[in-house]
């Protein structure tokens, strides 16, 4: 089944992921950051983002194969794709697609019960509170958008996978900002956008969640576990 589905996924996920940038670049167009306006030449390359949503996608659906669970973490991939970008581009994280995010999730674990709901409530209240805590001990260095960003994502992902994105997505964030700076090509009060990294680190976390439940013997419940 997974082999017959192969190339028109690939086909879908490349078209998919080139109209998610242009979407995400005509949307940010009067609000374009001369600071990152490299990543936006970059990024609008179309085989740039449909490549990268061929092995997201892809990714995914090896690890869940033809599940929901592959349909919710297809549709939270998107969101955090379109976030990232945004953000990239423009500094900005529109409101409405983190609020999608959450409130899809909410209603999804809601129909499949308490257990998945209470997980995705802890894991959008433990990234909000990790995330304001690192906005005030660097006195606003970290955007409300992205406190918005990492509350939809918790919703859909669950306590566990939310602190590993999130510790995934600090820990690539700090390497990059470190080599930004050590190399000059950002100065200290320069800010950096962190929703691709939010982004990464979910997406990340979307396509290891079994093995992170195997080898650590984390328990995850429903759409991710049991």
């Amino acid at each position: 089944m997974k082999k017959i589905l192969l190339i028109p996924l690939c086909i879908l996920f490349f078209i998919l992921g080139a109209l998610i940038e242009k979407f995400a670049r005509n949307l940010t167009r009067d609000l374009c950051l001369s600071e990152t306006s490299r990543f936006r030449s970059f990024f609008s390359r179309p085989w740039i983002p449909g490549a990268f949503f061929v092995v997201s996608g892809l990714l995914l659906f090896y690890v869940w194969g033809v599940s929901f669970s592959f349909f919710m973490a297809f549709l939270l991939t998107v969101g955090l794709f379109f976030s990232a970008l945004t953000d990239l581009y423009s500094g900005y994280i529109f409101d409405a697609v983190p609020a999608v995010m959450g409130v899809g999730s909410f209603i999804f674990r809601w129909a499949a019960g308490t257990s998945p709901l209470l997980d995705g409530i802890m894991g959008a209240l433990a990234g909000i509170v990790i995330m304001a805590f690192v906005r005030w001990i660097s006195r606003g260095g970290m955007g409300i958008g992205d406190i918005k960003l990492i509350g939809g994502m918790g919703l859909g992902l669950g306590l566990p996978l939310t602190l590993y994105g999130l510790y995934i997505g600090i820990l690539v964030g700090g390497i990059v900002a470190g080599w930004l700076l050590l190399t000059c090509r950002v100065h200290r009060k320069q800010p950096i956008p962190f929703g691709p990294f939010i982004a990464l680190g979910g997406i990340i976390a979307l396509a290891t969640a079994p093995f992170l439940g195997t080898y650590f013997n984390i328990v995850l419940v429903w759409p991710w576990g049991c």
